[in-house]
Parts: structure tokens; sequence; C-alpha cells
């Protein structure tokens, strides 16, 4: 059986003065209320570890203003903890079944919570059992596999920019000029029935999953020179929070990132 070993790491960026993203790594290592109202600037820096058989890793970007998102993002990864088990499984449906559940959980908290008005996250995991990689995604937070120094996007932006290049509409290198390119028409909290994107990785390469802090702020480019530079998850992870922290007001929003290798 191949061993996980995994690093995550998560700050609140240059400009932003709160922090909406959060993150799972096993054993129950997540952003909890406490620690999202320490968190008020780039010097806190959150890392969680984890080296182990098996393992369910979560992106989560909040979105719906100052504080309903921070609150959307959390719900999903303590809904995790309380799951976990449930999600350590290679059954596709299940893991579906999960993410439709959570949506209308997060759902039913908004409608409940006047101050969670409208409030969202996107929701990108990755479960690993048995030695079988299942992705499951919804919104733009991102999955990347890095393998013979190559970066390949592993999930699809569920946004109405990539939506529009992918129909022929728009060509990629004009999307810049759509103001709604990064309105996302898929993630928790929208009141319809939510459908995951879930496949099977066939891979023991390098794994990435990361808020679009870290995506809108490096290039593909720029991610692939860090990570093949770095052999630690570790460093991998702490080297590319350091280039985004370097890039000053480019670096506006919430950065998140787990680096996941499978050997």
């Amino acid at each position: 059986m191949k061993t996980v070993e995994a690093y995550g790491i998560s700050n609140i960026g240059n400009v932003r003065d709160n922090h909406e993203d959060n993150l799972f790594v096993p054993e129950n290592q997540y952003i909890d209320e406490k620690k999202q109202k320490e968190i008020k600037s780039n010097k806190v820096l959150i890392e969680y570890e984890y080296k182990g058989k098996d393992g369910f890793f979560a992106v989560c970007d909040g979105m719906g203003g100052h504080s309903a998102g921070e609150v959307a993002s959390r719900l999903a990864v303590e809904t995790i903890s309380k799951k976990y088990k449930d999600l350590l499984t290679d059954n596709k449906d299940a893991l579906i079944k999960f993410v439709k559940e959570l949506n209308d959980y997060v759902c039913s908290y908004s409608e409940k919570n006047v101050d969670c008005s409208n409030m969202g996250t996107t929701f990108s995991g990755l479960a690993i059992f048995n030695d079988k990689i299942h992705l499951i995604h919804v919104g733009d937070s991102r999955i990347y596999k890095f393998d013979n120094d190559k970066c390949e996007q592993l999930s699809r932006d569920h946004t109405e920019g990539c939506r529009l290049v992918e129909s022929g509409v728009i060509k990629k290198e004009d999307l810049h000029k759509f103001p709604n390119r990064k309105s996302l028409y898929k993630y928790l909290g929208r009141k319809v029935e939510l459908i995951a994107d879930c496949e099977s990785v066939d891979s023991s390469a390098r794994l990435i999953i990361a808020s679009d802090g870290l995506s809108d702020t490096l290039s593909d480019e720029e991610i692939s020179n860090v990570v093949f530079k770095n052999n630690l998850p570790k460093d991998v992870c702490h080297a590319l929070m350091d280039e985004c922290l370097s890039k000053g007001d480019k670096c506006s929003d919430n950065v998140t990132i787990i680096c996941i290798d499978i050997n």
C-alpha cells in the first residue's frame, strides 16, 4: 500500500482583511471559528501536516459578504470532519451524494441565518483510499497534477468565463475583456440540485489543491517552476506562498494550498 504525505498552508494574502478560505487535512485539521478570528494579517500562517495510508483532503473558498463566506467554508470542513470515515471510499456515487447533501445543508443554514444570506463556497477535494484517488469538485478552486515536468489542471473551473471559452463564444486570450468571467455557476450554497464533478485520478504523481488566490496570483508556468524545484510537500507549500506574497497587491485574495505526494 502506498504512503500519502501531505502539507497544507493558508494565508489571508496582502489585501483582504478577512479570511474566507478553509482547508481540511487529516486528522481533523481545519480552521475552526476561533482560528478564523485570529487571522488578521498575512503574518499569520496556518500550517497542517499529514502522513498516512489513506486520506481525504479539501480546499474551500468562501464567498458572500464580509463574514458569510468564512462561515460557508467552515461549515464544509466541519462536515468533512464529522463524515470523515464515509469519505474514505472509492465509490463515486457516495462522494457525489455527500456534496449534494452538503450543498443542501449550506443552503438551509443560509436561509435560517440572515447574516449568512446568499453565502457560498467552492469545494475541491481528493479522496485517497486503497491506492485509488477520486477528485470531487465544484467551483474554481483547482486540482493540479505535476508529473514528468508537466503541470495538468485536473479540475474544471465552473465559471462563466470558462463556460464561454469551452462553447467557443470567446477566445481564451480575450477572456480578460469579459467582466463576469469569474462568476461561478456551480458552488456550495446555490439553491439548485448540485451535481459535483467526480472522476478517478490515475496518478502517483504530485497533486496540489489550491484556492484561486494561487492561480490568480501566479501563472501555471510560475507555479510549475516552484513545484519542480522543491522535493518535499512542505517546501513546495512554503515556496509557493512566499512567491504569492512577494507579488504585492497582485496577491489580493486569500491563498490556500495543499500539496500531496503519493509514494
